[in-house]
């Protein structure tokens, strides 16, 4: 099983582990304000699946942790080579960085409610 759905199904299992991990940690509140966001409200800003994935890299990045440690421990580098152990993470960085662009700078053509709207009324408008 994938790392980010073993971490959904202990978050969905343990309610501890989601106010202690979830998305709205990311959040502070003001100096003074009463409100701060639950983690059910900041899913909402945050697709579950992409805060999993985080989770799951830095997981993956704590060497010798487990099967899914990207090093077996702190000596576990290419020979040749010791920042090559940051390729993959990078690599990882990266992909998450596409996946948030809408969430940091809103792009209209990437925007899934504009297209879910989009597709609904397409398919009533008749074609010519």
């Amino acid at each position: 099983i994938p790392l980010p759905e073993r971490i959904r199904s202990i978050f969905q299992n343990d309610q501890r582990w989601l106010k202690a991990l979830g998305p709205h940690r990311l959040t502070r509140a003001a100096e003074g304000a009463e409100e701060e966001l639950s983690p059910q409200q900041a899913f909402d800003l945050v697709p579950a699946d992409l805060w999993f994935d985080t989770l799951g890299l830095l997981i993956r990045m704590l060497p010798g942790m487990g099967p899914d440690s990207l090093c077996r421990d702190f000596g576990d580098a290419p020979r040749g080579g010791l920042h090559k152990i940051y390729d993959a993470p990078l690599t990882h960085l990266e992909t998450l960085l596409v996946r948030t662009r809408s969430l940091i700078v809103i792009d209209w053509r990437f925007n899934r409610e504009i297209h879910a709207v989009l597709r609904q009324f397409s398919a009533t408008v008749p074609a010519r």
